[in-house]
């Protein structure tokens, strides 16, 4: 066997290695992210610009991990300056978002507020690429997929508020840059008794409601 046959022998079995990680790494988070029981589902839409629900979901075991994941679609096109090297604007200013719960009485227990596109490099995105127009380049892209917001320990059965808002509208124009993005739709589910990611490889927070 010649030098050059080893070595695409060599080459297709790192592909192919590297491709089967791929999936079983797929495969894993698919099944990581059905686990559990689910117990709560809010399908919604923007209006004026803004998504956001505020509903009740019960808890019916104590101990295990909750989570609170969003599966939604969006559209974004970006324009970018051929002088913009450098001044990038700032992404975690865009799509905001609060979500709270509350215990059965009203009390707040958790709340935090972030940006949408902390997440959006973990949903899968249908390009139609780049392009350079006279002075600059732009960019679209349609972007569809699941993401976990928030896992925690719930402190006790029972039932929980649930207060969600985002923006799901930008439109965003400077002298050097240019982002328009919608939401077309997001679903919001709750589910219990799930199996909790390994929180290095997420970028949600993880929180134990529990009385210390």
């Amino acid at each position: 066997m010649d030098s050059q046959t080893s070595a695409a022998l060599f080459l297709f079995a790192v592909l192919f290695g590297l491709a089967g990680l791929f999936f079983y790494a797929r495969r894993r988070q698919a099944r990581m992210l059905s686990s559990g029981t689910e117990v709560a589902r809010f399908e919604l839409r923007p209006e004026r610009g803004t998504i956001k629900v505020s509903s009740s979901f019960d808890i019916s075991t104590v101990g295990q991990w909750c989570r609170i994941g969003a599966d939604f679609s969006m559209n974004e096109s970006e324009w970018y300056s051929d002088r913009l090297l450098g001044k990038y604007p700032n992404f975690s200013e865009f799509h905001p978002y609060t979500i709270r719960l509350s215990n059965r009485r009203g009390k707040s227990v958790f709340e935090e507020q972030r940006s949408f596109c902390n997440f959006l490099s973990f949903a899968g995105s249908r390009n139609s690429g780049w392009s350079m127009p006279f002075k600059g380049e732009s960019y679209k892209s349609a972007r569809e997929g699941e993401v976990i917001l928030l896992e925690f320990l719930p402190a006790a059965t029972g039932i929980y508020q649930l207060d969600f808002e985002l923006r799901a509208e930008e439109h965003t124009e400077t002298k050097h840059f240019r982002r328009d993005a919608t939401f077309e739709r997001l679903t919001l589910y709750v589910r219990e008794g799930v199996e909790p990611t390994k929180q290095a490889a997420y970028q949600h927070h993880q929180v134990d409601l529990r009385p210390k």
